[in-house]
């Protein structure tokens, strides 16, 4: 039986955020329970740095806030990022940022990073921007908006939203920090103000537990025999949208307890064979879905992949490959779908490659519960969102050894 409590990281997505707020702020405040992660890590040291050559490697929040903020703030700056970040674009970022008058330059390909940033105060009242960019995208700007106008800074989102609950956790914490935001139907107003700490107990802002983080034990608990793991301080009301990943598993079969303290998530019966589920809205958990579904031997038809291509790794083709690995098969990649069919109960491959990815790494892990051997390279890439996941394996009985 996999049975065990699990501390999970502080929220990725709501430490990012708080750290630009904070860093916007005009009073000083603490963050408990900040994410441990490298995104955030980084985040924190580059906020404050006097260096003019900014190094997101490859996060791209980091890149995308900072790639607002320091548009903002006086001094001239490279901002740049790992190969694989010079190969997500980021150009309709710098076009509205070039329209409330910031002085960016492409330093080698438009529309990719490096950028070169002369920073200088941003002004404007109104906005429009494409609803199936990068969440990042909006939330960069949004972000920064309370000082772009005198009065009320409007941000129209054309077309269907991507990932829209990550714009709501956004616009949430605004209004944590004092900051008056109002969304209806495609227009965003933000109204001209100052953050502040007055809302805060104590002074101190208590960054949730990650939602996003629970759902590959959420993808254990399906593939185990038998399942009782509690997950401390995660709730039902949360900015998070990924706090939905209780009712995509609970398709499946596992159940989820909510108590004062947390949640307790066990295997319940599964009688579902074939799935079809749109992600349009949590991209984030479709990795551990994904691979719960096939090593369950449950037909799936993922939809609304629209961001995965253009993540830490193209998605798509690494679920493609490891799928295949995993003995699954008829699998049909589609631009922004991916379906499939039977499994086998066999691994083809040895290693499996991680595509330097930590959300296919920690996916391709729990797959070991069913397949009873799981070698993937790459295994450090974890600690770029769950810097603690192979001790929370070992903990719960995985046997677990590096080479």
């Amino acid at each position: 039986m996999l049975k065990g409590s699990i501390q999970l990281p502080g929220s990725k997505s709501i430490s990012n955020r708080c750290l630009v707020i904070r860093a916007l702020c005009g009073d000083s405040f603490d963050i408990e329970n900040l994410s441990a992660a490298e995104d955030t890590k980084k985040m924190q040291q580059l906020l404050h740095t006097s260096e003019a050559m900014i190094n997101a490697g490859d996060s791209g929040t980091v890149m995308r806030f900072l790639t607002a903020y320091y548009a903002a703030q006086d001094g001239t700056r490279i901002m740049n990022g790992s190969s694989r970040m010079q190969q997500r674009p980021i150009g309709p970022l710098v076009e509205a940022l070039q329209k409330l008058g910031a002085n960016i330059e492409y330093a080698s390909r438009n529309g990719f990073p490096p950028l070169r940033i002369k920073g200088q105060k941003l002004q404007g009242n109104n906005l429009s921007i494409p609803g199936n960019v990068s969440s990042q995208f909006i939330t960069a700007l949004l972000l920064l908006s309370p000082t772009f106008s005198k009065d009320v800074f409007t941000l129209e989102i054309n077309g269907p939203i991507v990932s829209k609950p990550y714009i709501d956790m956004t616009l949430g914490l605004m209004r944590n920090f004092g900051v008056a935001a109002d969304w209806n139907g495609e227009l965003i107003e933000v109204f001209a103000g100052a953050y502040s700490n007055t809302n805060l107990s104590n002074n101190k802002y208590f960054v949730e537990p990650d939602w996003s983080a629970s759902a590959f034990w959420y993808q254990a608990a399906l593939l185990a025999d038998e399942a009782e793991i509690h997950l401390p301080g995660l709730k039902r009301e949360s900015f998070q949208g990924d706090r939905i990943v209780a009712d995509f598993f609970g398709m499946l079969g596992v159940k989820t307890e909510y108590h004062k303290d947390g949640i307790t998530i066990s295997k319940g019966k599964t009688t579902i064979k074939q799935c079809i589920a749109d992600f349009s809205d949590v991209p984030d958990i479709v990795i551990p879905f994904v691979f719960a579904c096939a090593t369950a031997q449950i037909q799936l038809r993922a939809n609304g992949l629209y961001t995965l291509r253009i993540k830490e790794s193209d998605r798509i083709d690494a679920l493609v490959k490891s799928l295949q690995g995993l003995g699954t098969e008829n699998i049909h990649p589609e631009k922004d779908a991916l379906s499939f069919g039977d499994t086998r109960s066999i691994v083809n491959t040895q290693l499996f490659n991680g595509w330097s990815d930590h959300r296919i790494i920690m996916g391709l892990a729990m797959t070991a519960i069913r397949k009873g051997e799981v070698s993937i390279s790459d295994p450090s890439h974890v600690n770029k969102s769950y810097p603690g996941f192979w001790e929370d394996l070992k903990q719960l009985g995985f046997l677990v050894s590096f080479e």
